[in-house]
């Protein structure tokens, strides 16, 4: 027995299934399994020689198919403590993404503000080597050298 792990209600439904025939499971009459949705697709695909329709029949069919074939994971649904965790997760990577999203924003807008005041040094002096050479012309001191208080040259 197994379905494809999509929509809202797979999990519920999935639970719902282990709950009822826990017992059968446990003596090993069958298991409970998830179909790779993209194997379901090719499945389908390949029961109507190529062509695309989609339908609940169909679908049956498809991963009945994708079982008897051996292609289904056991069903494993997170528990209390996992749930929690994997809540921790999604926030954590969302939290991320704004950082980097509001951190490249932060340098557009100083860009703007005061452009080319933000260089990676290193960067161009790779891009330009002549620049940032002793002596070469409209650069003095060379790129890199610390400018401070000094002997004044005359």
């Amino acid at each position: 027995m197994g379905n494809e792990p999509t929509g809202i209600y797979y999990e519920t439904w999935g639970r719902a299934l282990l709950a009822r025939y826990a017992h059968a499971i446990e003596e090993g009459r069958f298991a409970y399994l998830l179909v790779n949705p993209y194997l379901v697709k090719l499945a389908r695909i390949a029961l109507q020689d190529g062509r695309f329709h989609k339908s609940d029949a169909i679908d049956t069919q498809a991963i009945a198919r994708c079982l008897q074939q051996g292609q289904g994971t056991p069903a494993r649904f997170p528990d209390g403590s996992g749930l929690v965790f994997a809540e921790w997760a999604r926030r954590y990577r969302r939290l991320e993404r704004e950082r980097r999203v509001l951190g490249t924003e932060l340098l557009r807008q100083l860009d703007r503000l005061w452009p080319g005041a933000l260089v990676n040094l290193t960067r161009f002096q790779a891009a330009h080597p002549n620049l940032g050479a002793a002596g070469a012309p409209g650069c003095d001191p060379p790129l890199g050298a610390p400018i401070g208080p000094g002997p004044v040259e005359p």
